[in-house]
């Protein structure tokens, strides 16, 4: 068996020999280890998967062990550049989507694989083969005030301002542009 770069913890080597007479039961190793990887399985010397007999075989084989390696991905919540929760998963599986964050004052709009939240890339559908941040991206939610005056003629109500106010903001006054008294009132 070779661990391809890995090692065994039965003798500390990458390779592990198993001498026996033929048809007798395999005693296996436990599967190797390498820093850094997920140990997949077997491949024999043609690279097709194989797994190891569960008897001593007539011909000597090689199997060769299946790393995939393990990133780090990270989430940046809250846009500071920094990660918010990182996981240490296995490149090539598929990526399991985090729930959409939320921000008070704010709507999630998606993920970026660039900072700045320039452009809203997504997450993808297998896990990438390196270290990778995502940046949640928020839009600030606002509202829009509609200012109305009653024409004191018809008695009816006359869209005059539409203002848009963001998130949290206080709605301190009528703007100026908004409306002007007719002749002989005064707004109060």
């Amino acid at each position: 068996l070779d661990a391809d770069g890995g090692v065994f913890a039965e003798n500390n080597a990458e390779e592990y020999v198993i001498h026996d007479y033929i048809g007798t039961k395999v005693v296996a190793p436990q599967n190797p280890t390498k820093e850094g990887y997920t140990f997949m399985g077997w491949i024999d010397e043609e690279g097709n998967a194989a797994e190891i007999p569960a008897e001593q075989p007539y011909d000597d084989i090689t199997l060769t062990a299946v790393w995939q390696a393990e990133v780090d991905i990270s989430y940046d919540i809250d846009g500071d550049g920094t990660a918010d929760v990182t996981e240490t998963v296995t490149s090539g599986e598929e990526f399991v989507k985090p729930e959409d964050p939320t921000q008070v004052g704010s709507r999630f709009v998606g993920w970026s694989e660039d900072p700045t939240g320039a452009t809203i890339t997504g997450l993808p559908d297998v896990y990438p083969d390196t270290d990778t941040t995502y940046t949640a991206i928020f839009d600030p939610l606002s509202y829009e005030v509609n200012y109305y005056v009653r024409d004191p003629q018809t008695l009816e109500y006359k869209l005059v301002a539409e203002v848009p106010i963001p998130y949290g903001s206080l709605i301190s006054h009528v703007p100026s542009t908004a409306y002007k008294a007719p002749e002989g009132y005064t707004l109060s």
